[in-house]
């Protein structure tokens, strides 16, 4: 990327304040979605998240299910059934379907990773556009939150998915989403040992732990790593991301993360990262601007130039264009952008 002072058309100001630990924040990604009942547990939520499959995608879903109705879409009856049969006309020329996902609403800003962003939801709508370069790919997602791309990404069909967080918390929401999904998707495993919904692997990934990928076998847990995860991993992977850019303390971690796994693993490691940029307004300085963003593209740019002393690789990013078509239900906002981060370790 070229590095310049205004890649967002805003003015940036030198004092922000960010949220405090004990403030509450809601994502209005749930307003054109439907809920699906009660969660686990009283403070949880399951929603339907609908989205329209493109032309040229063939899903790995070998199951045999009956038409939906519109009601299993849309979480409401329709009262007037000839209207009911017009909407029906329509919707078979859709191939619609449907991941459901427990979340959580309001939460403190350490939780935010269990509710549904929009970044989600754009990548979702990329990996769609582009399911060529994830399917029959190992992909490895950074900050899963709920596991909702990784469940897309079994449905189109990567080969092996590493749903990664490092909250207990997350990681439980991210395995229950992705057991709750299996009659969206099941794959066909090359490995007779690997059943139903095994292509999604769920693990602990703590960007701040700089052991990855070296397995601690004192540490047992459903989520912890085993070896013949490291073998798959070493034979290459796509890297995901959403969501994952609003602290500078998490942007530093996840770019060295990036850089950590060129190195161990002596491989060229592309990621595609969806953001959006979180604009403010303060009445003293009477200016809009997106802190993390601006923190996000000035560390691009010196790692861009400057090889990575603890790691000798090198990042490379472009912006990708809004090219491909909306297929999930959310406001496409224009602060929502795809980036295409690369990872290359210096052998020299």
């Amino acid at each position: 990327m070229e590095c310049d002072d205004d890649h967002d058309g805003v003015e940036y100001l030198t004092k922000f304040v960010p949220l405090e630990s004990d403030e509450h924040v809601l994502s209005d990604v749930h307003i054109n979605c439907s809920s699906a009942g009660g969660g686990t547990n009283s403070e949880n939520v399951i929603s339907r998240f609908v989205f329209t499959v493109p032309n040229g995608i063939r899903s790995c879903n070998h199951l045999d299910k009956p038409n939906q109705s519109a009601s299993y879409f849309d979480g409401e009856s329709t009262a007037d059934a000839d209207d009911e049969e017009d909407s029906q006309v329509e919707r078979r020329d859709l191939r619609r379907e449907v991941i459901l996902i427990e979340h959580t609403m309001a939460t403190v800003l350490e939780d935010v990773g269990t509710q549904v962003w929009r970044g989600a939801l754009y990548l979702c709508d990329f990996i769609l556009g582009n399911s060529i370069l994830f399917a029959g790919q190992t992909v490895l997602e950074l900050g899963a939150g709920v596991g909702l791309v990784s469940a897309l990404l079994n449905y189109i069909g990567s080969s092996r998915t590493f749903c990664t967080d490092h909250s207990t918390k997350a990681l439980t929401f991210c395995q229950g989403n992705i057991i709750r999904n299996q009659f969206v998707c099941l794959t066909t495993k090359s490995s007779a040992e690997l059943g139903p919904g095994d292509a999604v692997s769920v693990r602990c990934l703590d960007w701040f732990d700089k052991s990855f990928p070296k397995i601690n076998a004192a540490v047992i847990s459903p989520f912890s790593w085993a070896a013949d995860d490291i073998d798959v991993l070493r034979r290459g992977f796509v890297v995901v991301a959403a969501d994952v850019i609003y602290s500078d303390d998490l942007t530093d971690a996840f770019l060295t993360t990036l850089l950590r796994l060129s190195e161990q693993f002596r491989l060229t490691v592309v990621a595609y990262v969806a953001l959006e940029k979180r604009l403010n307004f303060t009445l003293e300085d009477l200016a809009v601007c997106s802190p993390p963003y601006r923190y996000f593209q000035r560390k691009l740019c010196e790692l861009s130039q400057t090889i990575e002393a603890s790691t000798r690789a090198l990042l490379m990013s472009e912006r990708l264009p809004d090219n491909f078509p909306q297929c999930f239900q959310y406001e496409r906002v224009p602060e929502l952008e795809v980036w295409k981060i690369t990872a290359t370790i210096n052998l020299n």
